[in-house]
């Protein structure tokens, strides 16, 4: 579901979609308290 936010904007080319590097940043803080790991992020 995280990865969908970071994703949508680019693939529905939504043009008043937030700034891409504040969506990256929420998901960075989400994936340090989930604990992922790269290998997950990559699957």
């Amino acid at each position: 579901m995280f990865y969908q936010m970071q994703m949508a904007p680019r693939v529905c080319r939504w043009t008043n979609a937030a700034p891409a590097a504040k969506s990256d940043a929420t998901l960075a803080v989400q994936e340090q308290g989930l604990r992922v790991t790269a290998a997950e992020r990559a699957e």
